[in-house]
């Protein structure tokens, strides 16, 4: 099948995983630079926040990029299966049992995605408790629904298959 919303759909995911990459090893840096700098760190943000023990600042600043570290390979799994189910709709065979175990996997990765994203405000709410300048945060409940329908339409795939399959056994 040459459809071209596939086609672009397949390049945006395949561009949106290498800036996945590119931004895991940014956080990665930022997390193991954080460490040598510590004392620059510290003394920037004790200018801007004289009032404020700045140490806990930056356990908060190490979190986040940690958090950002552990958030790349659940997108991976994400990108990765969609554009395997994209390769299997061009193929003209998209309703197949690996489809299904790939929706499975995109709503375990994309329920990994939005724990991460309770444990980031935490982390902000904690800094904004202190006063600490934050670009905010508030619960993602689209993206628990997305969760919930993920699952769904993994099991839907799954009986689908398993029915046309038996059909496909029977004539």
């Amino acid at each position: 099948m040459n459809d071209r919303l596939l086609r672009v759909g397949g390049v945006a995911l395949t561009l949106a995983n290498i800036l996945n990459w590119v931004c895991v090893a940014g956080f990665a840096a930022g997390l193991l630079l954080s460490f040598p700098f510590a004392p620059a760190i510290l003394a920037m943000l004790a200018a801007k926040y004289p009032s404020q023990p700045v140490e806990p600042v930056l356990v908060a600043l190490r979190v986040i990029f940690l958090l950002g570290v552990v958030a790349g390979p659940p997108l991976h799994v994400i990108l990765t299966r969609l554009r395997a189910m994209i390769a299997t709709t061009q193929a003209g065979d998209p309703f197949i049992a690996a489809n299904a175990d790939r929706l499975q996997a995109v709503g375990w990765a994309l329920l990994m995605i939005q724990l991460l994203d309770l444990a980031f405000g935490l982390v902000a709410w904690v800094l904004a408790s202190h006063d600490i300048e934050t670009g905010g945060w508030s619960p993602s409940f689209g993206g628990w629904f997305a969760v919930l329908l993920l699952f769904i339409l993994a099991r839907v795939f799954s009986v689908g298959t398993r029915m046309r399959d038996e059909l496909e056994m029977t004539v």
